[in-house]
């Protein structure tokens, strides 16, 4: 998934290389505030509730919303 396509895909079900999915929360600039570097990431939110995680948006894929 590209950036422009992760940013309009907010409040989709994703699935990322590792098999896990979620709901697209949010997709932009975030700076690490212990290095201050800026990189694009996704946010994305586990089905079922859990702890959430980033990513880059390279490693997710859409998923039917049946699956």
């Amino acid at each position: 998934m590209t950036e422009e396509e992760a940013q309009a895909s907010v409040g989709v079900l994703v699935e990322d290389d590792t098999g896990r999915r979620g709901t697209l929360r949010e997709a932009g600039d975030w700076t690490d505030p212990s290095t201050g570097k800026t990189e694009f990431v996704v946010f994305v939110g586990p089905v079922g509730g859990g702890r959430e995680w980033t990513t880059s948006p390279a490693a997710l894929h859409r998923l039917e919303r049946t699956q």
